[in-house]
């Protein structure tokens, strides 16, 4: 199932990737390029940051990863290492 999902986000990321492209190539010398360019910075965070958790690029590196369950579910378990045997 995740590798359902990990191939539906990677053709998000793709399709995101390609909106960023054609507005990148519409926007060269209009009037409102500055503005533009603001929202294409924010589309491209959305998709490829390495800092938001939430961005295409982390989603599809957690849907791969498989890291389960998140930390709060697991209370006995240590955060350092998740695959630690619980006592």
């Amino acid at each position: 199932m995740n590798d359902e999902r990990s191939i539906r986000m990677r053709d998000a990321k793709a399709k995101l990737d390609e909106v960023c492209q054609i507005i990148d190539s519409l926007i060269d010398g209009h009037v409102l390029e500055h503005h533009a360019a603001e929202t294409l910075g924010k589309l491209r965070d959305i998709s490829d940051s390495d800092a938001d958790p939430g961005s295409l690029r982390n989603m599809i590196r957690a849907l791969e990863t498989d890291e389960g369950a998140p930390g709060w579910t697991r209370p006995l378990d240590s955060v350092k290492n998740v695959y630690r045997k619980v006592l």
